[in-house]
């Protein structure tokens, strides 16, 4: 359960910050969120992270998309990034484990507006944009 509210405090803190923001403040529609991370339902720990984002959006009454690859293919994860990104949602949350092959993605994002939440962050490269760090 601690997981699940992680992963509440997560969405809730990403919806503040897409209100914040003006996203979606005036729409009657539910926000959507992602959470993306490396590793599919098919890992018992991906399984269990991935129902704690959903039982965290039903909680709280929106949308958290969970994705992911089969585990645990990096180029796999930033192709998916990728595509939530262009699907515009209210907020993302990803598993920064790859700072090369994620923070393209995650830039795209933020030039977006969409605010972006990094979890699992271990690694930060010298080069590192300073809106990632």
């Amino acid at each position: 359960m601690k997981l699940r509210s992680v992963t509440a405090a997560l969405l809730l803190i990403a919806s503040g910050l897409a209100f914040g923001s003006g996203a979606n403040a005036q729409d009657d529609k539910k926000l959507r969120f992602y959470v993306n991370f490396i590793g599919g339902p098919e890992i018992q720990f991906f399984a269990v992270v991935k129902r704690g984002v959903e039982e965290a959006g039903a909680d709280l009454g929106v949308e958290a998309i969970y994705s992911a690859p089969r585990c645990c293919d990096i180029n796999l994860q930033a192709q998916i990034l990728k595509s939530n990104v262009a699907a515009m949602p209210d907020g993302i949350a990803v598993e920064f484990n790859d700072p090369k092959a994620l923070s393209r993605p995650i830039l795209d994002a933020l030039d977006a507006g969409i605010p972006v939440i990094l979890t699992n962050t271990q690694n930060f490269s010298e080069e590192s944009d300073p809106r990632i760090k």
